[in-house]
């Protein structure tokens, strides 16, 4: 979204919204695709195998979830990012879910961004990644954030701080902080994987 025009749009139709009123959502979603369009690129760029998920259709399973939705309390354009970012890692981790159920295996994820892997064919299993994420959210509900707004949303360190209220550095930090957390956990849980305990 360029002009501020458009953003002041967009933010009226999510008040509207969040108010309870539908119409605003359709109205919404048109001033909302490229963007959401572009977090369902970055997802399935993190992703290294050959799966039938591709970004258009995460894009509309992202829409349908939206859709379902009666009211989305969120503040502003940053915010709806964020917490569609947070909708993707969970479609993405269902999706894993159902490939591992049909064949031995499942969904890696590059992390390269991150540096949990070296190179972009060595990353973790998504469905781990999203555990040790929800094991990270039990302690420090904040770093998780982070993660999903840089890795799963694509969000530069300057749109996180404004949507956590925080400064840059202080984002900048919890990432570093996050990142050397999910690298001890992720390297703990392929030892583990891997039949040594």
């Amino acid at each position: 979204m360029g002009s501020a025009e458009e953003s002041e749009a967009f933010n009226r139709l999510l008040h509207q919204w969040n108010a309870g009123d539908t119409c605003a959502f359709q109205e919404l979603i048109p001033l909302a695709y490229q963007e959401i369009k572009r977090l369902a690129v970055i997802h399935m760029s993190a992703d290294d195998s050959a799966h039938t998920l591709q970004p258009t259709a995460l894009v509309h399973e992202v829409y349908l979830r939206l859709a379902k939705t009666r009211s989305f309390d969120v503040k502003d354009r940053v915010h709806f990012l964020s917490l569609v970012s947070r909708m993707m890692r969970h479609i993405l981790v269902d999706h894993a879910r159902e490939k591992r159920a049909q064949k031995r295996g499942g969904l890696h994820v590059t992390l390269v961004d991150l540096s949990l892997a070296d190179r972009a064919d060595d990353g973790p299993d998504m469905i781990l990644v999203d555990e040790a994420l929800d094991r990270l959210e039990a302690q420090q509900p904040d770093l998780v954030r982070v993660v999903e707004m840089r890795f799963f949303g694509g969000m530069t360190s300057k749109e996180m701080a404004a949507a956590l209220k925080r400064s840059v550095p202080s984002v900048d930090h919890s990432l570093r902080m996050a990142k050397m957390w999910l690298r001890r956990e992720l390297a703990v849980d392929r030892y583990d994987e891997a039949g040594h305990s």
